[in-house]
């Protein structure tokens, strides 16, 4: 609802208005649960090796392309997010290990 972005209602911290903003909070959490489900599969194995975590990855640049095409572009801004979060950004050897293609998609 284009009232509910005016005057930044959903994100004042008094709980007795923040139904005034359910829409709005409620996408934000969307964001925010699609980018940490995105660098919690990439980190949540510490024993991953750099080509396994590639894979992770691969797959999560490959729902962002199907969703690139299917037009949504809030939950294909909250997996770029994810992606280029820093713990996940900071796998050198894992980007590194993506295949081209997928590094050219995903730039």
């Amino acid at each position: 609802v284009p009232h509910q972005c005016l005057g930044a209602i959903w994100s004042r911290r008094d709980k007795n208005r923040s139904h005034e903003a359910a829409t709005v909070l409620a996408t934000v959490n969307q964001f925010n649960a699609v980018s940490f489900r995105v660098i919690s599969t990439v980190l949540m194995e510490p024993d991953l090796r750099p080509s396994e975590r590639a894979r992770v990855i691969s797959t999560w640049i490959d729902i962002a392309q199907e969703l690139r095409v299917l037009k949504n572009f809030s939950s294909l801004k909250a997996i770029i997010s994810g992606l280029q979060s820093n713990p996940v950004y900071r796998l050198q050897k894992t980007w590194q290990a993506l295949p081209k293609e997928k590094v050219r998609k995903y730039i």
